[in-house]
């Protein structure tokens, strides 16, 4: 598409667990560091209406695409060109369709472009829709194979300890010195959204988690927020089970990337029973919503049906195929080679999903880049020598790449 738009910089925004601002939670930051925004520099309600994210909504407005708005969306353009449904794709479909509460006919959707037609209007909280603040940092138990030090304390730590990486392990958006505008500015972003997605490290784990829970308990607007918490499935407070009823909706999103032993084995130090455990308790749960998710690498699309067999055993469960890993590129399933491609496609299209299309029209593209995928399995080799696992007694298909 020669002149792309997308919705979401005008009515939604993220943060990084080290505060770096993002106009989604799909972007990448801003590719230039100096012109880059983060919570220490300015606060949530600031960045919204501040320069970085309104240059990038007039350049969609107008249609002259810059080189570093084209690196910011990067992921989506890429998933878009490797046939993949991107995010983009999906939230303006959403806009226009009016999925979005605030946003339900077509008079409020045309209202929200048209204040842009003054060229000194620069957004306002009010036109939020949702945010993505990954407000609680990367405190984390576990070291998922597709995952990295910014998003898990426990990845940084090994890296720390392997020596490629210094300062801090664990990071978190906001210390003393910032710590009360930013939570000033969530509170009157909490008035005017209609959801908001906890997303880690391990939001549970997190000793600030409750904290911020309580903020959304005892919102006003606590009634009109649909709360998605997107969790590993080690821990799950009775706090959040007993009190979920006093939010409109809550939904805990939980991530599976592989049944039993091969999913202990993605996301490394899982206890699948554990997990499992924790399932069944919100399930049984009346006050909130189970949904389950997949980030689909090299190492989880060729087992989907595994997976779906196990989230689809529950009454009313909501299993989304939609998020596909970018980095590191190695684990990206559209470096797959073609053969193991071929092979993935029989094993899966025997499963009935609305995104399954999606998957198969991937795994029917050319192998994007041979040299990346050896990469990612040299990378795998690597990891598995520093915990003492093995790749390939979980994944046989990978044996003629795993020693060259």
């Amino acid at each position: 598409m020669d002149k792309p738009f997308c919705i979401a910089p005008f009515i939604n925004f993220a943060h990084r667990t080290y505060g770096l601002y993002q106009p989604c939670c799909e972007a990448n930051t801003h590719p230039n560091p100096v012109n880059a925004s983060t919570t220490y520099d300015m606060s949530p309600v600031e960045y919204f209406t501040g320069d970085e994210i309104n240059t990038l909504r007039r350049e969609f407005l107008s249609g002259n695409i810059t080189d570093n708005t084209k690196e910011i969306c990067r992921n989506c353009f890429n998933k878009e060109k490797n046939g993949a449904v991107s995010h983009r794709q999906s939230w303006n479909e959403m806009f226009n369709t009016g999925h979005y509460k605030k946003y339900g006919t077509e008079e409020k959707r045309y209202a929200l472009l048209k204040k842009y037609e003054d060229e000194n209007y620069r957004g306002s909280v009010e036109d939020l829709e949702w945010i993505n603040f990954k407000i609680l940092g990367n405190i984390c138990n576990l070291k998922c194979l597709m995952c990295g030090p910014l998003s898990s304390s426990k990845i940084a730590v090994e890296w720390k300890l392997q020596g490629h990486q210094s300062g801090p392990a664990e990071l978190i958006p906001f210390n003393e010195t910032n710590k009360e505008k930013y939570l000033e500015d969530f509170k009157l972003i909490l008035e005017n959204i209609n959801r908001f997605h906890f997303v880690g490290g391990e939001p549970f784990l997190n000793p600030n988690f409750l904290d911020v829970w309580n903020m959304c308990i005892e919102s006003k607007n606590a009634k009109n927020l649909t709360l998605k918490i997107i969790t590993n499935g080690t821990v799950l407070p009775q706090e959040v089970l007993d009190n979920a009823h006093k939010i409109g909706k809550v939904i805990i999103l939980f991530s599976i990337d592989g049944v039993k032993e091969r999913g202990s084995y993605v996301r490394s130090g899982l206890n699948w029973n554990d997990f499992d455990n924790n399932v069944r308790r919100a399930v049984n749960s009346k006050s909130v919503r189970v949904n389950f998710t997949s980030a689909i690498s090299i190492l989880n699309i060729g087992y989907i049906n595994d997976i779906y067999n196990y989230c689809n055993q529950f009454d009313d469960i909501s299993y989304d195929l939609s998020s596909f890993v970018n980095a590191p590129a190695g684990l990206s399933v559209w470096n797959l080679p073609n053969h193991i491609k071929e092979t993935y496609i029989e094993k899966i299209k025997i499963i009935e999903h609305k995104q399954l299309k999606n998957l198969i029209d991937v795994l029917k593209s050319e192998q994007a880049n041979h040299d990346e995928f050896l990469q990612g399995i040299r990378y795998l080799k690597y990891l598995d020598g520093i915990r003492n696992t093995n790749l390939i007694e979980h994944f046989s298909e990978f044996e003629e790449y795993y020693g060259l």
